[in-house]
């Protein structure tokens, strides 16, 4: 009876509050989700946009192109007016026109208006001429030092170049050495080769390329320093038997 139908209305409103509090949790994630998403978003817009002087030059030429706009259609409207003046005027002096007071106030408004918007351009005519001032003396000394880099890296480009060909030819060289050396095995003397001629031939072309092998200490070995240097190069490309 009455207890039956109280326990079925308190179980009822349970699952309404728990309905409830589930779509306040529900709402609360969504939240989060949101507000993470967006903070996400002006992160990477933020990261993504230049810096230094490249986003000044940005702003600069944002409101460069603003003050063009607004001093081309200013300049225009002005020599409009006065054009509208001197007729008014010639008219007043040579034909003795009866001047129309409606026309003098539509014009005289017209005017304050081109007064106010050239106060304007003077104010943002100053914050831009000292901002394109910093930009030009910045960006200036980017050409310099860009045209610095172009002067040195072309020769040490062409440079790096040739040595990386002198260091395939060399490493060709010391591949064939090499196989000479396995072909000897414990005997340095024992050269396989069918003849003779070929012997002498052979022995003869070794022979060379291993005297192109001999450094030029004058040039390349200038002081300990140097010759740690050349030890410590040697070192990072061996292998130890740890390693192999």
């Amino acid at each position: 009876g009455i207890n039956a139908e109280y326990g079925k209305q308190w179980y009822q409103r349970r699952v309404r509050v728990n309905l409830k509090r589930k779509e306040l949790e529900r709402r609360a994630e969504m939240d989060a989700i949101v507000r993470d998403t967006r903070e996400a978003i002006v992160r990477h817009i933020q990261g993504s946009m230049p810096q230094g002087i490249r986003r000044l030059r940005m702003e600069v030429d944002k409101v460069e192109g603003e003050y063009r706009n607004q001093s081309e259609s200013t300049y225009t409207n002005i020599k409009d007016l006065e054009k509208a003046v001197d007729v008014l005027r010639t008219d007043v002096v040579k034909r003795k026109v009866r001047l129309d007071p409606v026309q003098l106030d539509t014009m005289e408004a017209e005017l304050k208006t081109y007064t106010d918007q050239v106060t304007h351009m003077n104010s943002m005519f100053e914050g831009l001429k000292e901002n394109l001032k910093i930009v030009m003396k910045e960006e200036l000394e980017i050409i310099v030092n860009e045209e610095q880099f172009l002067g040195d890296e072309e020769p040490m480009l062409e440079d790096v170049t040739v040595r990386c060909q002198d260091l395939n030819v060399l490493m060709e060289s010391l591949k064939k050495v090499a196989q000479h050396q396995q072909m000897r095995g414990t005997n340095p003397l024992y050269i396989s080769t069918g003849s003779e001629y070929d012997i002498h031939e052979e022995k003869k072309n070794l022979i060379f390329e291993i005297s192109q092998l001999i450094p030029n200490h004058e040039e390349r070995v200038m002081s300990i320093q140097e010759t740690e240097e050349i030890r410590a190069a040697q070192r990072k490309f061996t292998k130890s038997d740890s390693d192999l």
